[in-house]
């Protein structure tokens, strides 16, 4: 399960969950699938992101998404400041990264694409284009 704004997003990879929304409209996600609950009550089930069940394992998993989907889930383990400059927020990431450790994925990526990794304070660290 993820809050993904006003919404939440639940996918289920092992049995099945009941979700609830707050207006009571329920349904059961079986294994595979997911749904969005928000104000309106859960969306139509849909086949679950097999990318999405990697981060039980400590990994992401980039599928030629956007450096910025990328970094923006990087946020969410990262203690300090961590930017992307605009001019790198496009370019397109493939493989599979350790979810827990920013700072070495990122250093995998500026290895693998045109980026250029600077850390001007220990917290800090900033992405930019080559």
């Amino acid at each position: 399960m993820r809050l993904d704004g006003p919404q939440t997003l639940l996918a289920v990879y092992h049995g099945a969950v009941e979700a609830r929304a707050q207006t009571g409209v329920s349904v059961i996600v079986p294994a595979g699938q997911q749904t969005r609950l928000g104000d309106d009550g859960p969306t139509a089930l849909e086949p679950a992101d097999p990318a999405r069940e990697a981060w039980t394992r400590g990994l992401l998993v980039a599928q030629n998404i956007p450096l910025a989907e990328l970094v923006q889930e990087l946020r969410r383990h990262y203690p300090g400041h961590l930017s992307l400059a605009p001019e790198a927020a496009s370019l397109r990431v493939f493989g599979s990264y350790p979810a827990n450790d920013p700072e070495r994925t990122l250093a995998m990526l500026e290895s693998v694409i045109s980026i250029r990794v600077r850390r001007p304070l220990p917290w800090w660290i900033s992405v930019d284009g080559r």
